[in-house]
């Protein structure tokens, strides 16, 4: 997914079964020290606001964040919103038990 600031950028995954236990795997990359709107998943926020925030480097964070519900299908969308950043480029994907 890419963004120019002030856009917002959906992955929806299809779901087979219910996520009993997973691991939501997401990357972010900024063309500057910006800011992002909180990573939401299945409409719930999983992180902050501005969570990405260049720890891993001044251009790219690279992060796993484990899922705390279980999940239903069978499409579940990730929603992120560049803020001020001038341009963002993000990736989710997930891995999982299924119940």
């Amino acid at each position: 997914m890419t963004a120019l600031a002030g856009q917002t950028r959906t992955v929806t995954f299809n779901l087979l079964n219910a996520i009993a236990y997973g691991d939501l795997h997401v990357g972010f990359g900024a063309g500057n020290s910006g800011t992002e709107s909180p990573l939401t998943f299945g409409g719930a926020n999983v992180t902050p606001s501005d969570y990405f925030y260049g720890s891993d480097g001044a251009s790219w964070d690279d992060r796993s964040i484990p899922l705390k519900l279980a999940v239903t299908g069978p499409n579940v969308d990730s929603t992120i919103t560049a803020g001020t950043n001038c341009l963002t480029w993000a990736y989710a994907s997930i891995t999982h038990r299924v119940s």
